[in-house]
């Protein structure tokens, strides 16, 4: 109850730093949902209920807070080959590994460090058919998604002055799985 109002200027006061602290964490997290995946979808819906309960706008906060393997970036094709590359955040990469059964062949990309994985991006690789044929030249990462024809493939990658090469085979059955992991 106010009785002074002193106390109402106060409390008017406090409400106005709230709402602009509540503010700020509404940006932040929809910065770091949308570049890191780093907020959970649980997060974000309290945050977006408070905001609600202000009188604030969620809009930047719930925009993109999920995403599906449908959601996936747009394919490419290079000669004969479709392609898609990416997987970077929590959302984009668990969209990705739902992906792997629906294409061909999944090249992923990991470099290791004692305990520590990390997810590489922008690798140069390149995949060779069964004549020795270059059939895709991409810098790719975390994930490459590949739809080819059936057939005996090479892929090669490169990271950090180091190359690595896999044999790979595509046949009916989709979702085979190619991993690059750099040890250092």
């Amino acid at each position: 109850m106010i009785r002074h109002p002193c106390q109402a200027q106060r409390l008017g006061a406090r409400y106005f730093i709230a709402l602009r602290q509540v503010r700020m964490l509404l940006r932040d997290a929809s910065l770091k949902i949308r570049t890191k995946g780093l907020i959970m979808g649980l997060t974000a819906k309290f945050l977006a209920a408070t905001a609600i309960s202000l009188g604030l706008s969620t809009q930047p906060l719930l925009a993109q807070t999920s995403m599906s393997a449908n959601d996936l970036p747009a394919a490419q094709t290079q000669g004969e080959v479709r392609y898609r590359t990416g997987g970077i955040g929590l959302d984009e990469s668990t969209a990705f590994k739902s992906a792997i059964g629906k294409h061909s062949a999944a090249l992923v990309f990991t470099s290791r460090s004692g305990s520590v994985n990390e997810y590489l991006a922008d690798v140069p690789v390149t995949i060779f058919d069964a004549r020795g044929r270059e059939v895709l030249k991409v810098a790719a990462g975390p994930y490459l998604l590949l739809d080819l024809p059936a057939g005996s493939y090479t892929a090669s990658a490169r990271y950090q002055e180091q190359t690595l090469t896999r044999k790979f085979s595509v046949g009916a059955n989709k979702g085979t799985r190619v991993s690059f992991d750099w040890r250092r």
